[in-house]
């Protein structure tokens, strides 16, 4: 399926969606204006939210290209010292300068 079907499929979902949503906001000022107690929303509104969930999902998941579950792929190309360095974790500012003084 081409990711054009997919991205008509979330629009149309959303659609949907929206659409739910303006429903039940109307279903609730028209129950205040007849002064009646909200007590659950209709079979059709409810069928029309999940249809918008589910449409939306499905075209979601088939715009994307998902990659295999078992990385054994991306892993075998890359050596063991490249998972343990993380250069997210090094820090130049640390109390270490405070402890020793400056080295240099």
């Amino acid at each position: 399926m081409s990711h054009a079907m997919g991205r008509v499929a979330v629009v149309v979902g959303m659609l949907l969606l929206c659409h739910t949503g303006y429903s039940v906001s109307q279903l609730r000022s028209f129950l205040r204006f007849n002064e009646d107690e909200f007590t659950s929303l209709p079979l059709d509104m409810m069928l029309e939210g999940l249809l918008g969930v589910a449409i939306a999902v499905w075209g979601a998941a088939a715009t994307q290209t998902f990659k295999e579950i078992r990385a054994i792929e991306d892993i075998a190309s890359k050596s063991f010292e490249s998972f343990l360095h993380r250069p997210n974790f090094i820090t130049f500012s640390h109390r270490g300068k405070n402890l020793f003084g400056d080295i240099s």
